[in-house]
């Protein structure tokens, strides 16, 4: 989801008299947002999915880059068709190490620190 989407999103939800879908938006920045969601298995459901909706962007230096470590840690060749991989095995990875975005990731990776990562990738 690209940032402005996700701007006029939660503006439309700030500027919603009650809450009556079951979800409030308390407060809201790029980097978080606060929600009350209401006890119901459809609420939570749709916050869920909203939250699966927020992935991290990828840009393709940045895919690059990791594809050519991964290849270098495990021997896999990962082609361009593949980024979702990336996403999928390395997101949670990147958001335990405390990085909003893989572009953070990757610096992470080339820092002091990157070591201690190699092995969970």
């Amino acid at each position: 989801m690209a940032p402005g989407q996700l701007n006029d999103m939660v503006q439309q939800a700030i500027e919603a008299s009650s809450w009556k879908d079951d979800i409030r938006v308390r407060s809201a920045r790029l980097e978080w947002i606060t929600l009350d969601v209401r006890c119901k298995m459809d609420a939570a459901e749709r916050t869920t999915q909203f939250l699966r909706e927020l992935e991290m962007d990828l840009p393709q230096h940045t895919f690059d880059e990791l594809r050519r470590l991964i290849h270098r840690l495990c021997g896999l060749v990962i082609s361009d068709e593949k980024a979702y991989l990336i996403r999928h095995r390395l997101e949670p990875l990147a958001r335990a190490a405390g990085c909003r975005d893989f572009e953070e990731f990757a610096q992470k990776l080339r820092g002091p620190e990157g070591e201690e990562l190699h092995d969970p990738i």
